[in-house]
């Protein structure tokens, strides 16, 4: 009789390994939401990068001397850059890392700017390339640099010009 019983109860076979195939699916379903939430943050961002430089358009103003002021169209959009500077008996600081923007004569100089932006960048990185600590350090010497700086963009611009450069990031390290 136990043999009868044995024969009609069901067999309950125990599964092994029916988590794998699970931990397999959710991990391929997080690998995708990462995925697809680095794309949509990547388009968000070079989206609105690229929608426009960032510029505002103020009217060129006039100053009591004569002369004009701000002219208030900007080129802000460079990266930031990393040169080496040249060595210095007083300090072992090595490496600057500056982000500059520039103000421009009008709306034709935005245009060419971002036209030429490589040539521009490659001029910026070496007329920099060239300082040292003692130049860095003091305000002076940074505006100098700022000035050699606008002057040698302007021998790249045809239609507009460079106004003036302007150092919003300066870290010396």
């Amino acid at each position: 009789m136990d043999e009868e019983k044995k024969e009609s109860e069901p067999v309950k076979t125990k599964r092994k390994g029916s988590k794998a195939p699970l931990m397999i699916i959710g991990a391929v379903i997080v690998i995708a939401f990462l995925v697809g939430g680095g794309i949509f943050a990547m388009k968000s961002f070079t989206a609105s990068s690229e929608a426009a430089p960032a510029t505002d358009t103020e009217e060129t103003a006039a100053t009591d001397d004569g002369t004009t002021g701000p002219t208030g169209i900007y080129y802000n959009s460079f990266t930031d850059f990393i040169t080496v500077l040249a060595p210095s008996k007083e300090y072992d600081f090595t490496y600057l890392k500056f982000k500059p923007e520039l103000e421009l004569s009008d709306e034709e100089a935005l245009a060419e700017v971002g036209a030429k932006l490589p040539a521009l960048s490659a001029k910026i990185d070496s007329v920099m390339t060239d300082l040292d600590w003692n130049t860095v350090k003091t305000e002076k010497g940074r505006e100098h640099q700022a000035e050699k700086l606008r002057k040698e963009l302007n021998e790249l611009l045809e239609i507009g010009e460079v106004v003036k450069v302007y150092f919003t990031s300066f870290v010396v390290q």
